[in-house]
């Protein structure tokens, strides 16, 4: 007889169930008879499995119905002012570019875009057209582009304060960006100062000063829409093209006065343009020759109001074209390490914005030091590394710590240097009050000299640098020289002193009687002089011109200070005047930041908006200041001939700070290598401040 199965109850501990053993068979027992409960009881178990997993499902569909009515619920409505996916990718057009969109309203209503990548197909022909879909031109790899130029599909970066859209992106070969500067680690504060910190009583020229009248106007908001071409006239006789955006580049042909031409791009400062056509080819010109004219605002776009026909002739609706991989890179600028102060205005292109600018709202720690020989210090003072720079009324050139104040090294340069010095990969370049230019190399604890040339006049500014090159301002000209060998490239002739120059993105912009801008590539490859543009009308200039990119009404804005006390905004690719606006004061030192261009001059520091020049504040000073003013995006930092230290709120011009280093008058202009600034002093003593922790 075959063994029998029986149930087992499984051990509490392994949970409900039942296990099954076998028994040895019995053969003198009949057969055993099942209960007759087994069948209900085993119902009840299934029914009741049943019950649960129906309740189960219903949950579930619960939760999947509770979503989706509170996801559409939350949706936003369209509106005429609601931030769509365009408008959001649009804002990363701007901020990969560095290039604010040319309308400053949002668009019309428009149908919602579906969220997924697309190619834009360019037109078979020539004629222009409406690139509907939002483009984000994003960084890429060169390629080689055929015209028309084709759109690619390319991931594009998205910064980190932004949500991520789904866009289309073009690749670009972008020209020179600006290098992000992290802050120095902060280093331990020093004890024992030597100079205490005196709160400087504000002067009654402060305590009338008018409060705030305006507030900054933003930049613009992007618009979410390209244009494929426009229509423009040739502005020179004759018009050169080239093969790349840059005259280092192969000079293909040229074009005639009044020729009409379509412009198919340009490049990220939109100093040169795509245009079309020569033999059926594309080439590449200066946007300053080139007259943009008859073109009309996508019907999107179009509100007909009076600005209609400026927005539709904006350089800013090109997208940015693709620089062929066979071209040799531009010249490119050193980018600042950080920490550093290299020139004497942080940058060459003399917009005084410093990121961050150290924060002395609060009590700070300081050193002084003097020179071991005597004499005042009487350059403005530079930072590289460990080092600052500044040179004495004794004939010696000083280096200081940064952190400490110990001194490094002294060089014996047997003449008065009052200019600030510069320096570019590692080598500290000064020009004494003979007209020397000497190339010293910082060796940590001593100078070895590189080279020195004798330009036969003393300096009359600070010394700019481009490129590995040296721009020299002197008596009616400016003398360019190799920073590697000091070998003379070219010099500019000038009816009058310059003031100091600065320098876009390949344009040199030089005050003198007028303001002009020269071709840079060709000063340097070429040694040749190529006058781009000039602007007749603004005479006088009383102080150096400032560059600053992003522009808020073009790509690219020059401010310049007129001998009539007039502050002028120009297109800085084009000399086309944006705006004038009388400021009642002779203006003498300038600095931009976004949204807010701020003038300076004997007793004053004003703010005025970069969209139409309207003051938003002004602030009553002590004096003049040397060297600035310099600003971030929240504060403003002057350094002022009565010695003291002055820090504004950006926005609103209140003072934030206000500490004495001493008594003396301050001498040259400061620097600044957050978390310190320092300041040299006519009693021979370079003064530091720092943050306080």
């Amino acid at each position: 007889m075959l063994p029998q199965r029986r149930r087992k109850p499984v051990h509490p501990d392994a949970g409900p169930g039942y296990l099954y053993e076998l028994q040895p068979a019995q053969p003198a027992a009949p057969p055993p008879v099942p209960p007759v409960q087994t069948a209900p009881d085993r119902t009840a178990e299934i029914l009741t499995i049943s019950v649960i997993t129906a309740l189960l499902v219903l949950l579930g569909f619960g939760i999947i119905f509770w979503t989706l009515e509170n996801r559409h619920a939350s949706a936003p409505t369209p509106t005429p002012t609601a931030t769509s996916p365009v408008a959001t990718a649009t804002a990363q057009l701007s901020l990969a570019t560095g290039v604010p969109a040319p309308t400053e309203r949002p668009p019309a209503t428009q149908p919602a875009q579906p969220q997924t990548e697309r190619t834009p197909v360019p037109p078979d022909d020539m004629t222009p057209d409406v690139r509907l879909p939002i483009v984000s031109l994003g960084g890429g790899a060169e390629e080689t582009v055929e015209p028309p130029p084709a759109v690619e599909a390319a991931p594009s970066p998205t910064p980190e304060f932004t949500p991520t859209p789904i866009i289309i992106s073009l690749p670009f070969v972008s020209s020179d960006e600006a290098t992000a500067i992290p802050p120095t680690p902060t280093s331990p504060i020093l004890e024992s100062p030597i100079v205490e910190l005196t709160e400087i009583v504000p002067t009654a020229t402060q305590a009338a000063a008018a409060p705030p009248t305006a507030t900054p106007t933003p930049l613009p908001s992007p618009t979410p829409y390209l244009i494929d071409s426009l229509r423009a006239f040739v502005d020179r006789q004759p018009m050169q093209l080239y093969v790349g955006p840059s005259s280092i580049y192969t000079a293909t042909d040229t074009l005639d006065f009044n020729a009409e031409i379509r412009l198919y791009g340009r490049d990220a400062t939109g100093e040169w343009v795509y245009v079309c056509c020569v033999d059926d080819e594309l080439a590449w010109a200066r946007q300053a020759d080139v007259r943009i004219e008859g073109n009309e605002l996508p019907d999107e776009l179009d509100d007909d109001d009076e600005n209609d026909d400026e927005e539709a002739n904006d350089v800013r609706w090109l997208r940015i074209e693709p620089v062929l991989s066979t071209l040799r890179p531009l010249p490119t600028r050193t980018p600042i390490p950080p920490g550093d102060f290299p020139l004497i205005r942080f940058t060459p292109e003399n917009s005084g914005r410093i990121q961050p600018l150290p924060n002395l709202s609060a009590a700070a720690k300081t050193w002084t030091t003097e020179p071991q020989a005597g004499g005042s210090l009487v350059s403005p003072a530079v930072v590289a590394g460990s080092s600052v720079i500044v040179a004495s009324s004794d004939g010696h050139l000083y280096s200081f710590d940064r952190v400490n104040g110990n001194q490094r090294w002294r060089t014996n340069l047997g003449q008065l240097v009052t200019v600030a010095p510069a320096v570019d990969n590692n080598l500290v370049y000064v020009a004494d009050d003979t007209g020397v230019v000497r190339a010293l190399r910082d060796l940590g604890n001593a100078t070895n000299e590189e080279w020195s040339r004798s330009l036969g006049a003393p300096p009359i500014s600070g010394i700019n640098v481009f490129s590995r090159t040296l721009l020299v301002n002197l008596n009616q000209r400016i003398t360019l020289i190799d920073a590697e060998d000091g070998d003379l490239l070219t010099e500019l002739n000038l009816p009058a002193d310059p003031q100091y120059p600065a320098i876009g993105g390949q344009l040199l912009y030089v005050a003198a009687d007028v303001i002009r801008a020269y071709d840079l590539m060709t000063l340097i490859e070429n040694r040749q002089i190529d006058l781009v543009w000039e602007e007749p009308n603004i005479t006088n200039i009383t102080a150096a011109p400032v560059y600053s990119t992003p522009g808020v009404k073009s790509l690219a804005e020059l401010y310049v200070a007129g001998g009539n006390n007039r502050l002028y905004s120009l297109d800085a690719n084009t000399g086309r005047e944006l705006w004038n606006q009388d400021n009642g004061d002779a203006i003498s030192s300038m600095a931009a930041n976004d949204v807010m261009v701020f003038v300076a001059g004997n007793g004053y520091i004003r703010a005025r908006s970069r969209t139409d020049g309207a003051e938003i504040w002004s602030r009553g000073i002590a004096g003049q200041i040397l060297g600035g003013p310099y600003v971030d995006d929240q504060r403003l930092f002057a350094y002022l001939q009565n010695g003291s230290f002055l820090f504004l709120e950006a926005a609103t011009g209140e003072v934030l700070a206000s500490l004495a280093a001493y008594p003396a008058a301050a001498t040259a202009g400061a620097a600044i290598s957050p978390p310190y600034v320092y300041g040299p002093g006519n009693d021979g003593k370079l003064y530091s401040f720092r943050e306080a922790p």
